[in-house]
């Protein structure tokens, strides 16, 4: 009964332009925006892609079908696109890894801004706490769009309908010393939508942490973060009283991540560190809706584990025009109850020539391993899809990549590259066509 009827995914498709790409990419294509929820890199699915906000893992990193990005630009200070060579220090995904960094208030004054449009409206401030060693930034955003749907004609396809999101960012920077910094930041982002009334989907995006950077010496730096993540799906289906039913699914996560880089020499940078990452994943609750209904309650067992890695790697210049990085990642996994161990060894080597300053040739090898799935088919995609834990039964999904190409600078802004690349996976979990998968006991 938790399976999402197929009109409700044939007005998303609909809705959603980006949605026109098949799974696995377009031939040709490095980057596919498929689905409402996510990106496609190079043949790979979208689960496989490791998101990134100050540390914290995000899910779901959209708005509004994909027609806005989970992230408000206002409180962003850089975002980078990892799909060829991957730091040792990222794992966990097989296709790519997008790092979102946010931006430290300003030390001099309060500042902000604010943007009023036809569907959404941001706002954010900005600026320092006292003498200055502490600054604070905050952003949010939200959407008004329900009233385009109420000018729908009444027995139109989606009148009656909704959708909205709403997100908010908070940061604060406390340089305690010349040596010591502490950061905190903060992210929550919810969605809601329903096009027939009777069902209604909701998602949430919840982040947490706290980060410690040291200069322990002239030439060493040490990095530690602790954090908490939370991401929620929930399906309302309220066709009538008697039927009607809730089906929850999320993943909770708390991680610790600590690392260290030390100027060898002029020419040698060493970077080294450790992660781990606790999960708490909750497959699937479902329970009657309103006191009418018949719906008899029902819950998935919760799933458990955690995943450790040990990496190093060394920047290398032999000469100005030349640099290499390689790179050893040890990624562990262990699944409780029952118990089940994976271990891999990750390798990561890269290298640039310059054939002048705005010239240049890249090259790069990685391996991966990744120990989290998402579960769906290839023929409906839906906001209830829901992830699972590699077992006993669901091995890591694991794969590398060897890529080349040529990059061209023009006018410090714009970059002209051709590259060539070929990648392999193994273990990626696939279903039929039309099969029941939200509360689903026996998925493999």
């Amino acid at each position: 009964p938790a399976k999402v009827p197929e009109t409700f995914l044939q007005k998303l498709r609909v809705c959603n332009p980006l949605s026109v790409a098949h799974r696995h990419g377009v031939s040709g294509e490095e980057i596919v925006f498929d689905e409402p929820y996510g990106f496609n890199v190079r043949g790979g699915s979208t689960d496989q892609n490791l998101v990134l906000f100050n540390d914290g893992t995000i899910y779901n990193p959209s708005h509004l079908f994909g027609v806005f990005s989970a992230f408000n630009t206002d409180v962003i200070n850089d975002i980078e696109l990892y799909k060829s060579s991957i730091p040792a220090e990222f794992g966990g995904r097989i296709s790519s890894v997008l790092d979102v960094r946010g931006r430290e208030g300003n030390s001099n004054k309060v500042q902000g801004s604010l943007g009023l449009g036809l569907l959404t409206s941001r706002f954010h401030v900005e600026g320092p706490f006292g003498d200055g060693k502490t600054t604070f930034i905050v952003g949010g955003r939200t959407t008004y769009s329900n009233w385009l749907f109420n000018l729908l004609p009444a027995g139109s396809a989606y009148s009656g309908g909704n959708a909205s999101f709403s997100d908010l960012n908070a940061s604060v920077t406390h340089r305690v010393n010349d040596r010591n910094t502490i950061q905190a930041y903060g992210y929550w982002s919810r969605d809601k939508f329903s096009f027939d009334g009777d069902t209604t989907f909701r998602y949430s995006n919840l982040n947490a942490s706290i980060k410690w950077r040291s200069t322990v010496s002239d030439r060493t730096s040490f990095t530690l973060t602790a954090g908490y993540d939370s991401y929620t799906n929930i399906l309302d289906n309220a066709f009538n009283d008697v039927s009607g039913y809730s089906v929850v699914t999320g993943i909770d996560q708390a991680f610790l991540k600590g690392g260290f880089k030390t100027v060898i020499t002029d020419r040698h940078t060493l970077s080294y560190g450790a992660s781990s990452t606790f999960y708490d994943l909750n497959p699937g609750e479902m329970d009657p809706l309103g006191p009418s209904s018949l719906v008899a309650p029902h819950y998935l067992n919760r799933q458990n584990a955690v995943e450790s890695a040990l990496y190093v790697s060394d920047n290398w210049r032999p000469g100005e025009k030349l640099s290499f990085d390689a790179g050893l990642r040890y990624s562990a996994f262990n699944a409780i109850n029952p118990s089940k161990f994976y271990g891999a060894p990750e390798i990561r080597l890269s290298g640039k020539y310059s054939f002048r300053e705005n010239l240049s040739f890249k090259a790069g090898f990685n391996s991966m391993n990744q120990y989290i799935h998402l579960i769906s088919n290839t023929a409906s995609v839906s906001p209830m899809d829901a992830w699972h834990l590699s077992s006993e039964k669901v091995k890591p999904q694991d794969g590398w990549q060897g890529a080349s190409g040529l990059y061209w600078t023009i006018a410090d802004q714009y970059e002209l590259s051709i590259e060539g690349y070929y990648k392999r996976m193994w273990n990626y979990l696939d279903y039929k066509s039309g099969a029941t998968l939200s509360m689903n006991e026996n998925l493999v």
